[in-house]
């Protein structure tokens, strides 16, 4: 059986195999919902967007790699590649991932669609809260 489509717009295509999903935002490709809503913020998708109203209730929680979306929450390829940070993106990864990554994944059990991953992760997970655990932990400057 081949996967179907439940978006295919200019920004994004979401597709699913039984509980599996495919994200390609904007030619950023993945199968972790996390990660693609991460994506979705940190490229600014409106929030007028269908893709935000993609159901995730079903979504395997053992699929879903938070250290991924930390990423884009951090400020992805941007701010990693820049001078905000001290330390390169896998020399930190384990420091955001023990502190965040039990968040992440309640987050996205408690979230019944891909909008309201967006609004908790922009209220408890945004890029000023990663950034001041980074000076707190000498990550940044």
């Amino acid at each position: 059986m081949k996967p179907f489509n439940i978006l295919d717009n200019e920004d994004i295509k979401i597709s699913k195999y039984r509980d599996d999903f495919l994200f390609d935002i904007n030619g950023k490709i993945t199968d972790d919902v996390a990660e693609a809503v991460a994506i979705m913020i940190y490229q600014n998708i409106p929030s007028d967007n269908n893709a935000w109203s993609t159901n995730i209730k079903q979504v395997n929680l053992f699929e879903i790699d938070p250290k991924r979306s930390l990423y884009w929450l951090s400020g992805g390829d941007i701010d990693w590649s820049s001078n905000n940070y001290r330390k390169e993106w896998h020399e930190c990864v384990g420091e955001f991932s023990e502190k965040f990554s039990e968040t992440v994944l309640e987050m996205v059990q408690r979230s019944n669609n891909m909008f309201e991953l967006r609004e908790k992760f922009q209220k408890d997970l945004n890029i000023t809260i990663l950034y001041e655990f980074a000076l707190e932990n000498k990550i940044a400057d």
